[in-house]
């Protein structure tokens, strides 16, 4: 990474020029993701123009430029906060960074800025993908937290944070089962085969078990064979495991091999794996991002 240096104001405005209609994330003073919006130029004159407008970039009288950030996908408060932003051109690859106070109007934050708040980078290609993709996220499992209003215990809140993922997927009929009556599942969907295959107009029936480990303990075999064998009365196409446990390569070989079919119950339907690596690899996703920040400092 080689910070340049930015001289004056008009210069700091040319820069901001060229980060228009990028996308910004958010992070608080010890770099942890908070949220993102859009920077976008314009020619905001009051309030309400700010808040049509996803960044104004204006030069006032003063030693400073109007920098408002909406469409923040978690809405923050007033606050010292860190927004970052990339930009590619011709093969080269660049990082701003604005570190000051913001003030907040809701989905909005806006400061006049200063050239000493700004920084500016040419960075590789390896730092730019990085951040474009953001994987880099401290997911502390053992931390989830319990939503108000949602289930009593951590194990409670990773169904609820497993129902929500699927719930932006293309499902229908998402139904969450109640505990003492799961019979091997935590809730239910239809996934149309038309929403992959067009002219397939089949739905598919699935059933959802959520193991979590505050711990990281791992899955044992005989514990979801034990489940699965409750899920045959429900007649699924598929069965889809989502947990944050340890997955050893025996439980992997066993689940992904053809040995349970030639177990005392035949199991018929199809299995699918979500680990604790791909969950987290789907919630770094921007469209999971009021997500992540329910269940996770």
């Amino acid at each position: 990474m080689e910070t340049m240096n930015i001289e004056n104001l008009p210069q700091l405005n040319s820069i901001l020029e060229n980060f228009n209609g990028e996308t910004c994330y958010i992070y608080d003073t010890n770099r942890k993701l908070l949220s993102e919006g859009t920077l976008t130029k314009g020619n905001a004159k009051s309030f309400s123009d700010i808040m049509n407008n996803s960044i104004n970039f204006q030069v006032t009288e003063q030693d400073s430029i109007k920098v408002s950030v909406k469409n923040l996908v978690y809405p923050l408060n007033s606050n010292q906060y860190i927004v970052t932003s990339t930009i590619e051109q011709e093969g080269h690859f660049y990082l701003l960074e604005i570190n000051c106070y913001w003030e907040s109007y809701g989905t909005l934050v806006a400061k006049n800025i200063e050239v000493e708040h700004c920084s500016f980078s040419e960075i590789s290609k390896q730092e730019y993908d990085t951040i474009k993709k953001r994987t880099v996220y401290n997911f502390d499992w053992s931390n989830i937290i319990i939503e108000p209003g949602g289930g009593k215990t951590k194990a409670d809140a990773f169904e609820d944070l497993c129902i929500e993922m699927i719930s932006k997927w293309q499902v229908l009929n998402l139904d969450r089962i109640g505990k003492g009556v799961d019979r091997g599942r935590d809730g239910t969907f239809i996934v149309n085969m038309d929403s992959w295959i067009p002219i397939v107009n089949k739905p598919t029936k699935w059933v959802l078990q959520c193991k979590y480990s505050e711990s990281y303990a791992k899955l044992e075999i005989d514990e979801i064979y034990s489940e699965m064998v409750k899920v045959l009365m429900h007649e699924p196409d598929y069965y889809l495991l989502m947990t944050n446990r340890k997955i050893t390569s025996d439980f992997l070989d066993w689940f992904n091999s053809k040995t349970i079919s030639d177990s005392p119950y035949f199991i018929p339907y199809k299995k699918i794996l979500i680990q604790r690596e791909q969950l987290e690899s789907e919630l770094s996703k921007p469209e999971f991002l009021e997500i992540r920040m329910k269940y996770f400092k």
